[in-house]
């Protein structure tokens, strides 16, 4: 990639910044990429950064941010789940328990993963896909797919908000268990990032279709420019079909296919338990020291 060096002045310290040329994203790419972002920042677990219309894959800095998040969450996890108060309140049965444990900070790790490791592939799917944007565009059809990505968005935070201030309402407390909760949940947002981002490649490739035939109805002398944009737009769709490939292969994939359920059914056994627990220790208080 080409680059460009810009030199600052600071306290009388020099920084040297790079900037890449071809890096900007236009702002119809930024409206449509906001909402679906927002629910990797809501975990710390963003892919790319963009700022000034410019995008660049994550800094060190931010990834240690990441990492020490990961570290504080696992932590917070296993503390939890582990806890004496827990073994002795609850008869849970401790495969389930290390099963709970591992999936999930399992999922944590492969987060961290993708955020740290595959940044630039991220920043390079959104090249690619902002190539064959401005080539095959459908203005209207663009922002009615923006607006569902704010639609899911919202209608996602609502949903799982909604079950983190009723359990908090149920429980009476704000227990550490209730922001794992939110955590863990939020896992969903990485299958709506990539369904939607499929969606999208989907989209394009039926314009792609549409423009294909089209070509004979062309002048001879517009026709082999046109094939060799179209032919560039097949290639970047194909490439752009292979980086959402490998960011799905880890969080997307048969065996974990077959555990959110299971899993699912398990967090709201969980809470359920702990609600259970709560309730049995504020009848025997009131019962000991009646009012």
């Amino acid at each position: 990639m080409t680059r460009r060096t810009r030199i600052q002045q600071n306290n009388n310290n020099i920084f040297q910044v790079e900037m890449l040329l071809n890096n900007y994203v236009d702002e119809d790419i930024q409206s449509m990429l906001l909402p679906l972002n927002m629910l990797h920042f809501i975990r710390l677990c963003p892919k790319f950064i963009i700022r000034d219309n410019f995008i660049t894959p994550n800094s060190s800095k931010f990834n240690s941010v990441f990492f020490i998040a990961t570290i504080v969450w696992l932590f917070a996890l296993f503390y939890d789940i582990h806890t004496e108060f827990w073994e002795e309140l609850v008869n849970f049965n401790i495969t389930d328990s290390v099963s709970f444990s591992v999936f999930f900070s399992s999922g944590l790790i492969v987060n961290l993963s993708l955020s740290v490791f595959r940044t630039r592939d991220y920043v390079s799917f959104v090249l690619k896909f902002q190539n064959v944007h401005r080539f095959l565009n459908n203005e209207s059809d663009f922002k009615v797919f923006t607006f569902i990505n704010w639609f899911i968005v919202i209608l996602f935070v609502i949903i799982y908000g909604g079950f983190v201030i009723i359990l908090i309402l149920i429980t009476d407390t704000l227990t550490i268990q209730l922001f794992c909760a939110f955590v863990l949940l939020s896992f969903d947002a990485d299958i709506i990032y990539i369904i939607r981002f499929m969606k999208l490649l989907k989209d394009k490739f039926n314009l792609w279709n549409e423009q294909a035939l089209q070509v004979r109805n062309m002048r001879d002398g517009n026709k082999e420019e046109y094939c060799q944009k179209l032919y560039q737009a097949y290639i970047d769709i194909m490439e752009c079909y292979r980086l959402i490939k490998t960011f799905s292969r880890l969080v997307v994939s048969k065996k974990q296919a077959s555990l959110p359920v299971s899993l699912e059914s398990f967090l709201v056994n969980y809470f359920i338990a702990k609600t259970s627990c709560y309730c049995s220790i504020s009848s025997t208080s009131r019962n000991y020291y009646p009012q």
